[in-house]
């Protein structure tokens, strides 16, 4: 069953504008792996806005508490921390389905979060 749907589009410039913080090591890592980093970046920021979206994660700095990586075969994968799984696991939410696209200076993510 769907918990939530969301939506993030997130601008080049927005997520190189965006601090530090809100990414992880293994976010950092991945981000610097990739040929067009600036590009994988926007991609992982889109990606934690859906998520919260479709967690309905209200509070400020709420991005910082998803985690946007990617399974062995290239698939975006999300995990929650702190507050943000301890809603999810409230609300009954057992996973974040994910998907990522970038073009240009844009990158977009739609999110779904699943009660099993």
């Amino acid at each position: 069953m769907i918990y939530g749907i969301g939506t993030g589009l997130v601008s080049v410039q927005t997520a190189l504008d965006a601090p530090d913080g809100l990414f992880t090591a293994a976010e950092k890592a991945l981000i610097a792996s990739r040929p067009d980093q600036a590009q994988a970046r926007a991609g992982r920021l889109a990606g934690k806005r859906a998520a919260a979206c479709a967690l309905r994660l209200t509070w400020p700095g709420a991005e910082a508490e998803i985690e946007i990586l990617e399974d062995a075969s290239g698939v975006p994968t999300a995990a929650m921390r702190g507050a943000a799984a301890e809603k999810a696991a409230a609300a009954g939410v057992t996973r974040l389905e994910l998907s990522l696209s970038g073009e240009g200076d844009c990158a977009f993510a739609s999110a779904f979060a699943i009660m099993d």
